[in-house]
């Protein structure tokens, strides 16, 4: 941020002058108000006085926002670019990271092939596990564009509801277990790795609800940028914490629902990666806040979720630009091998499917079943026996070879990929 606008708490100031300098900041004409308050900290122990947090409106974070938005624009006109098999498994790649780094900022590990065979069980319609992991299945609400639950927010019962199907493989776990009627009764804290606290959670079920009423009302506000309400509404879940564990996370979730809402799905699936890439600033952008000599001001604050959005799009382009260099040698290919007109017409369809599975799959290859299960939607579409009679004579031809019997699962042959370089 220019040097121009300053932390209050930068500024040496007698508490009068404080005073005087936050008078003209809140009644600055470019400033706005909001009927969020909260308790500032002063010595490590929080004020009994409430404050609104106010912002200030800055040339530079309209410049950011339309940064923001063109970056948006960039990826879906480069998402277009990519063939729908290609898409798809991109967004699995971009949805499982930002689970795993969504996981990894409250240190809990997991790994991405666990996240990667709990995705694709979700997407299965004939589920082996009983209990898949609650976040891979809301991300893929995100991938789908489920935004009914964000849309329609209006009682706080909703965010507990949204909780229980986020943590819905944990709700067992103590942890987890919230005391109170809808949300947790007890104090609840936060500690930096020296066991220091550095926040505290609001203090008692009566006043969470309160705080969690305020934040719904300035929620549905209509008459804010929906990126600067959807800043200051993730620092205010946080600052109440109205669950026992998993705030960060369930915040976070909000915050990606509503990127993909009014964004794009995948400036919404890199916000974890982006945080944990600007981790000390972000946790430190929520301490300031609550500084009592930075009077509840969340400019600072808006300015470092802004930029963090920023960089999640900036390594979106990144990916996205390679994948789409990636598929040119894909069409390439494919035209080289019409030419030879060795292969009937479904099956230089099937081809391109492959070739795509080659590039961009994880962990494992496409199985047939999966393939009738991509393009029974389509205009490609054809019977699970039709596909696997085409598949067995690509295999005839050197195309493709088998991996797998059960389920049936084939990929590009040795002699074709050596062939053409893949």
């Amino acid at each position: 941020m220019e040097n121009k606008y300053k932390k209050m708490e930068k500024i040496y100031y007698s508490d009068k002058e404080y005073q005087i300098e936050y008078e003209k900041r809140v009644n600055n004409p470019a400033s706005y108000v909001t009927n969020l308050k909260i308790k500032t900290i002063w010595k490590g122990k929080k004020t009994t006085e409430e404050i609104p947090l106010f912002y200030m409106n800055l040339l530079e974070h309209t410049k950011l926002q339309e940064k923001i938005f063109q970056n948006s624009q960039k990826i879906l006109n480069l998402s277009q670019k990519l063939p729908n098999l290609a898409i798809k498994l991109v967004f699995d790649t971009v949805l499982v990271n930002e689970v795993l780094h969504t996981n990894q900022l409250e240190g809990i590990h997991s790994s991405k092939k666990e996240l990667y065979f709990s995705l694709k069980e979700e997407k299965s319609e004939i589920r082996k596990q009983e209990k898949i992991n609650g976040l891979i299945k809301k991300y893929i609400d995100i991938y789908r564009k489920r935004f009914e639950k964000i849309e329609n927010l209006g009682s706080v019962s909703q965010f507990r509801e949204i909780y229980e199907e986020l943590f819905s493989n944990l709700l067992g776990e103590e942890n987890y277990q919230l005391d109170g009627e809808i949300f947790r009764k007890d104090s609840v804290s936060i500690q930096d790795s020296s066991g220091r606290v550095i926040h505290r959670g609001v203090s008692g079920e009566k006043n969470i609800l309160m705080k969690l009423n305020d934040l719904l009302l300035f929620m549905n506000q209509e008459d804010l940028p929906f990126l600067l309400k959807a800043a200051i509404s993730h620092f205010f879940i946080e600052y109440i914490h109205p669950f026992c564990d998993g705030n960060g996370r369930f915040g976070r979730y909000l915050f990606s629902m509503y990127l993909a809402r009014k964004l794009d799905r995948f400036s919404a699936l890199s916000f974890s990666y982006a945080i944990q890439r600007r981790k000390e600033e972000y946790y430190k952008s929520f301490q300031d806040v609550e500084k009592r000599n930075n009077f509840g001001e969340v400019t600072f604050f808006v300015d470092n979720i802004y930029r963090t959005i920023d960089l999640g799009q900036k390594s979106i382009l990144q990916l996205l630009e390679e994948n789409v260099e990636a598929m040119k040698k894909v069409h390439k290919v494919a035209e080289e091998v019409s030419l030879k007109n060795t292969l009937h017409e479904k099956e230089l369809q099937l081809l391109f499917l492959y070739m795509q599975d080659c590039i961009f799959h994880q962990f494992e290859y496409i199985s047939n079943m999966e393939i009738f299960d991509f393009l029974k939607d389509t205009s490609r579409s054809m019977s699970k026996l039709t596909l696997n009679k085409y598949t067995k004579k690509m295999e005839e031809k050197g195309y493709l070879q088998q991996i797998k019997k059960r389920p049936l699962t084939y990929r590009l042959s040795d002699t074709f990929m050596k062939t053409y370089h893949f």
